[in-house]
């Protein structure tokens, strides 16, 4: 996998973004463990800290650090790394996201870990452009969505409240 860089101006953006969205995704985040590291899922303890899931009502299917097999066929979801999973976000999210501002950006980024970076983007069009427009936007997404997927509704909009509350206290200053 080629490796990519950022500038220094939003590499600690990237770097906190990740972090969160990988607290949404995994749950218990501390990526400075060993077998976070190299993406060990064999023990249960394991497959909690990477967020590994195989659930068969997810139609993203395989899933570790929040990265979808449906998504990303080629890739060994079992066996990839941290790394590995950063380099994805960092090529495949967060530089598609160059024209937003760093005070939406990270919110925006996990909406496109979430719903891909078109629907990210979609909803930022149909926004005022703000924290809580876009929140309101992705609440009546996830209520819709919800009806089709009840299973899931309850961590959505969970999710989507500890983002509003992320991002708009970082907003504020």
């Amino acid at each position: 996998m080629k490796s990519l860089t950022i500038g220094k101006d939003s590499e600690k953006a990237f770097d906190d973004a990740f972090n969160f969205t990988m607290l949404q995704e995994v749950g218990n985040w501390n990526p400075n463990l060993d077998d976070v590291k190299q993406g060990l899922c064999e023990t249960t303890l394991q497959r909690l800290r990477t967020g590994y899931v195989n659930h068969p009502q997810d139609p993203g299917g395989e899933t570790k650090f929040g990265i979808a097999k449906k998504s990303h066929p080629k890739i060994d979801i079992k066996k990839m790394t941290l790394a590995e999973a950063r380099q994805i976000y960092l090529s495949e999210y967060w530089n598609k996201l160059n024209g937003v501002s760093l005070e939406l950006r990270g919110l925006l980024f996990d909406m496109a870990v979430n719903h891909g970076v078109k629907k990210a983007l979609e909803m930022l069009n149909q926004s005022d452009f703000t924290v809580l427009g876009l929140c309101q936007i992705r609440e009546e997404f996830y209520k819709n969505l919800g009806r089709k997927k009840p299973v899931f509704l309850t961590g959505w909009l969970r999710r989507n409240e500890a983002c509003k509350k992320q991002y708009q206290s970082q907003s504020q200053g």
